[in-house]
């Protein structure tokens, strides 16, 4: 639905269900905000429903994966619910999207740009 798909865009959200979960279609679905705790999502066959059973484990006492470098780390943990998202958007729609790139463009694995990105959304939270 094209509903859903906005706001798993907007929440950043991933699906973690890879496989069929009934018939040839994947209908049930696990989403997360943070897919470096989730160290497995699993189908299988279930004896109580025509769905097949999904589950997740999930490992809240490993240190998250680094998302870019050590400088940044305090800044792990967001809380978007106090974030002003109009003004955020308003501060997207000034950026200027081929400077931005031009700069970040050295940075082979995106963290350069994923940086600024997070200044930007740090200034706004």
């Amino acid at each position: 639905s094209p509903s859903l798909l906005k706001f798993v865009e907007t929440h950043f959200l991933h699906q973690l269900v890879k496989c069929p979960t009934r018939g040839p279609n994947i209908l049930d679905l696990v989403f997360t905000n943070r897919p470096d705790y989730v160290l497995e999502t699993v189908v299988s066959e279930s004896f109580v429903s025509d769905h097949q059973l999904v589950s997740s484990t999930l490992g809240f006492g490993l240190s998250p994966k680094p998302q870019c470098d050590n400088r940044f780390e305090e800044f792990f943990v967001y809380n978007f619910h106090e974030a002003d998202f109009p003004a955020m958007c308003r501060d997207l729609d000034l950026v200027d999207w081929d400077e931005l790139f031009a700069i970040c463009q050295d940075s082979e694995d995106g963290s350069d740009f994923t940086q600024l990105l997070t200044l930007g959304v740090l200034h706004e939270t």
